[in-house]
């Protein structure tokens, strides 16, 4: 257990909360026998599926996430793989966001497993701010069964820094005017918001931890890299501005798709990410919900993964709007010259249909939505698989995607 502190108090001070291998964690509330023995969680269980999750015992025997199972059973044949239970895990999330926000003026959810509190204003409330913490990890690991670490400091990126080296089960507070202290000496794994192919190009200008990208001259960064390099600058010297924004566990709906061989065809992707399109757009219609994001993750074959969110301007639940947001995340994240092994798409469910979309939509969205509503009867009758708009051109049964 890690308990580290780096001085006092007049500034914001942000609380990040992460829960530790959260999936393996959820899987042993619920089976007591799985504590202390390794535990991998996948995708499913079939020989394309993938790692999920990977308890800290199994992690011992170099299981990561991405990798493929029949590559994991054999580095820990010992194991216990379970197959995900994605509406479970967000019940547990859900859970521990309430316990957070019942205590906490402002609470985010930045992912299904890890939240933002800003308790800025609230020292006479919460001081001393780590006590608190304690307290508060205390209450969530009693309530939920769950383990977490937390960070501390004066931003949302000191803050979540500080997590990653309160790992696991500790607490670490970075306090005003020692963030440079604090992750200057860092490797720049630790530096949230990088790329892969930048953080590749940094290498290769000799910027290898935290404290050399801070000291780098701007002006040579802004050339290199552009906007970018000013902002990578800015957050190597922990400056950070993003506020903590109120934002509650919503509904997911994850559809993903387990390539039969890893690639690197922009077509063959495009061709998965069609059908996953349009199966978030059946499955949104289905349930009358509409939504104004999709978020789209790699993993590739070397087990990197990648994720990226792209806003559609106004709530849709077609597959063609769908699927044109998910091109543009694709051309967004996928930079790498490495094949891509799995691929996830999934939006939060934001509002019910409008039952006046009749009276005031425009003809185009009219047809538009008796088409869908032909689809939709089709795929009800028939199968997902039956029918799909024009990029699908294989056959759709030659290929593993499933929903979630």
């Amino acid at each position: 257990m890690v308990e580290m502190k780096f001085k006092t108090n007049n500034h914001k001070t942000i609380l990040h909360i992460d829960l530790d291998a959260f999936f393996v964690e959820v899987e042993r509330v619920l089976d007591k026998r799985l504590r202390r023995r390794p535990v991998v969680v996948c995708s499913d269980l079939s020989d394309r599926a993938t790692v999920s999750a990977v308890s800290y015992e199994a992690r011992t025997f170099r299981i990561r996430s991405g990798m493929l199972l029949p590559q994991a059973q054999r580095s820990c044949p010992e194991a216990v793989f379970l197959p995900e239970n994605r509406d479970l895990y967000q019940d547990f999330s859900r859970k521990v966001y309430d316990i957070i926000h019942d205590v906490s003026p402002v609470t985010e959810l930045a992912s299904i497993d890890d939240y933002y509190a800003d308790l800025s204003g609230c020292e006479r409330i919460y001081h001393p701010f780590d006590d608190w913490a304690w307290k508060l990890k205390k209450t969530i690991t009693g309530e939920t069964g769950l383990p977490l670490s937390l960070g501390m400091g004066t931003n949302k990126l000191i803050a979540r820094i500080a997590t990653s080296q309160a790992k696991t089960n500790g607490l670490v507070q970075v306090l005003p005017g020692e963030e440079k202290k604090f992750i200057h000496p860092l490797s720049m794994i630790y530096l949230p918001g990088i790329s892969l192919a930048i953080r590749s190009r940094l290498f290769e200008m000799g910027i290898k931890k935290i404290g050399e990208l801070g000291h780098f001259p701007v002006s040579l960064l802004v050339k290199v890299l552009g906007k970018t390099g000013e902002d990578l600058h800015q957050r190597a010297n922990g400056i950070y501005y993003e506020p903590v924004i109120e934002k509650s566990v919503t509904k997911e709906i994850t559809q993903r798709a387990d390539l039969p061989e890893d690639s690197a065809d922009p077509q063959i992707l495009e061709f998965h990410l069609c059908r996953l399109a349009g199966q978030l757009g059946f499955e949104l219609r289905a349930a009358g919900l509409k939504t104004d994001r999709v978020t789209l993750r790699l993993t590739y074959s070397d087990l990197k993964e990648g994720a990226v969110t792209v806003n559609i301007a106004t709530y849709t639940n077609f597959d063609h709007e769908l699927f044109k947001a998910a091109k543009i995340a694709l051309q967004k994240i996928f930079t790498r010259r490495v094949r891509v092994r799995r691929l996830m798409l999934s939006t939060p469910i934001m509002e019910v249909m409008d039952s006046q979309f009749n009276l005031f939509a425009r003809n185009s969205q009219l047809k538009k939505k008796h088409l869908y509503g032909s689809i939709d009867r089709v795929r009800k009758r028939f199968g997902d698989n039956a029918i799909g708009f024009g990029v699908v051109i294989q056959p759709l049964s030659k290929f593993n995607t499933e929903k979630h």
